[in-house]
């Protein structure tokens, strides 16, 4: 029986086609409305549902042994604090220490002075670094932006304050959603206008998508740190093993990666004369653990996903320009979502024209392993 406060039970007339029109296109102009609103929160919003998806384990375990769902979820959040707190904090204490000491000391010592000298550099070299010093002055250039880091401190400052706040946003939005699961996905069951079984099929994809993202994310941070591990241990540079394990948790920031800590290396191995070093370690990292970086990922995550490596190379590479950081992301789940509902519209396409009834999805889990989403019907 309906009820009589549901929508199907209000007595409406029928509307004429002016009135759905203008209807139609208010509801449009008031959902594009609050797409505008929320922009400015898709990054945390992503990041949120990553972090609720990788925690997915810890979460069921949790929410199956305490019965108060809040202190459950808040232990979730607790827990992934500590996972990306304690590293996070780690690295930035460790280059807060590296810069201390080191910054000072390439201006300083008389090895600085090595940086253009035809004696210490190698002669092939020599008229490439005369000219480059002719004409665009560039070890005054670096010297100057080195003793300028002091005066962006305040810059540095603000942006360490608003990554925090992003972050506490991150947590926050992660315990609801953590929390009010099930709330959640009987909302999108009831939002999405496709059918139940459809709903699933398209929240399984997005859901297989971030799982591969953040497989391909942590392999390839895996994989750079030790590439750098590597290279500072052949180069016989110091802490080989501490510098690595950075560089591999720069690699999971975006915007950041190994680069923070082997292009300053190089620069400084390169003002103290040691060319031959600085090459070789400028040459690795830009192209073994750039390649790794830019074309490994994809191919890792286009395996998972089924899609070819190049498709989604540049719908990351659109991702990240169109979203942000985030767009390591909501690039793949853009194509996932796009590639599905055409799917879907194909099967609607091959409905059987006796019976009425369109053919089963292929391959499509009911109820998502991982998450367990289930649209309501």
């Amino acid at each position: 029986m309906v009820e009589s406060n549901s929508p199907s039970a209000i007595d409406r007339p029928y509307l004429p086609y002016s009135q759905s029109f203008v209807v139609a296109l208010v509801t449009l102009v008031l959902v594009s409305i609050c797409g505008l609103v929320m922009r400015p929160f898709f990054d945390v919003i992503t990041w949120a549902l990553a972090f609720t998806v990788a925690l997915r384990p810890v979460a069921s375990w949790l929410k199956r042994n305490i019965k108060n769902q809040s202190l459950a979820s808040f232990l979730v959040v607790f827990i992934g604090t500590l996972v990306i707190g304690v590293p996070a904090s780690w690295v930035i204490r460790v280059l807060v220490i590296a810069s201390v000491e080191n910054i000072g000391s390439i201006i300083s010592q008389p090895g600085s002075t090595a940086w253009f000298d035809p004696t210490t550099a190698p002669r092939y070299l020599t008229p490439l670094l005369s000219w480059l010093e002719q004409s665009f002055r560039l070890q005054a250039t670096i010297e100057s932006f080195i003793k300028s880091i002091e005066g962006r401190l305040p810059d540095l400052v603000t942006l360490t304050l608003v990554s925090l706040i992003k972050f506490a946003l991150v947590l926050f939005t992660a315990f609801f959603f953590v929390r009010d699961e099930a709330a959640f996905s009987r909302s999108v069951g009831w939002l999405s206008p496709l059918s139940s079984e459809e709903t699933t099929f398209v929240a399984s994809r997005v859901l297989d998508t971030i799982h591969a993202c953040l497989f391909g994310i942590v392999l390839m941070a895996i994989l750079q740190g030790s590439l750098g591990a590597f290279i500072f241990w052949w180069l016989k540079l110091p802490q080989p093993a501490l510098w690595g394990t950075v560089m591999g948790l720069l690699a999971i920031v975006p915007y950041l990666g190994a680069f923070i800590i082997w292009v300053p290396t190089a620069v400084a191995l390169a003002m103290h004369g040691a060319w031959t070093d600085a090459i070789i370690l400028s040459a690795w990292g830009g192209i073994v653990i750039g390649l790794a970086d830019n074309f490994l990922y994809p191919v890792l995550v286009g395996k998972r996903l089924h899609y070819h490596s190049l498709l989604i190379f540049f719908f990351l590479l659109g991702g990240v320009i169109v979203f942000g950081g985030s767009g390591v992301v909501l690039g793949p789940i853009a194509l996932s979502v796009t590639h599905s509902l055409l799917k879907l519209w194909r099967r609607e396409e091959a409905e059987t024209p006796v019976t009425g009834s369109p053919p089963p999805i292929a391959n499509v889990p009911i109820e998502h392993p991982v998450m367990g989403f289930h649209a309501p019907s």
